[in-house]
């Protein structure tokens, strides 16, 4: 199985759009993180929920104990106020230039070594320098449980 059978088009997000819209985009297609493209469409980075939410959403205090930390810390929520900052946000501040990518004919096995290597959960379909959709690893499992749902070991 190759990846194109899996992509599915999203929108990306350009010069001027902000956090709100990067947000929003990303809960409707399901999807984690979204290229970035500059003037003249062409990929240049991604933006991803995963940096957004570490790089203004978590002390760097809390992240260096998280696995000390108990239940009770509720005064350390993240204010509304600094969540409406956050989202009024341009995205261009959040854009990360590595970004994971593959031609549509790749093999789902590639797809998966590439994730793996960057540390990320999707990788963008691309033919030469044209976007043409996103493949998550949610969306392999998925596959893979629909494929093989008719056989019983």
């Amino acid at each position: 199985m190759i990846l194109d059978k899996l992509a599915h088009p999203t929108q990306v997000m350009r010069f001027g759009d902000k956090v709100r819209d990067f947000f929003e985009r990303c809960t409707e297609c399901g999807v984690p993180g979204l290229p970035f493209v500059d003037g003249s469409g062409r990929v240049v980075g991604r933006v991803s929920m995963r940096h957004i939410f570490r790089e203004r959403c978590i002390p760097r205090y809390i992240l260096d104990s998280a696995h000390l930390l108990g239940d009770d810390i509720h005064e350390v929520n993240i204010p509304s106020q600094s969540a409406f900052e956050l989202l009024e946000q341009p995205v261009e501040g959040f854009v990360l230039k590595q970004y994971a990518h593959a031609t549509p004919n790749s093999p789902i096995i590639k797809g998966l070594a590439i994730m793996e290597k960057l540390s990320t959960n999707y990788i963008f379909i691309m033919e030469g320098e044209e976007y043409q959709g996103i493949v998550t690893r949610r969306d392999i499992a998925r596959r893979m449980v629909e494929a093989t749902r008719d056989f019983s070991l």
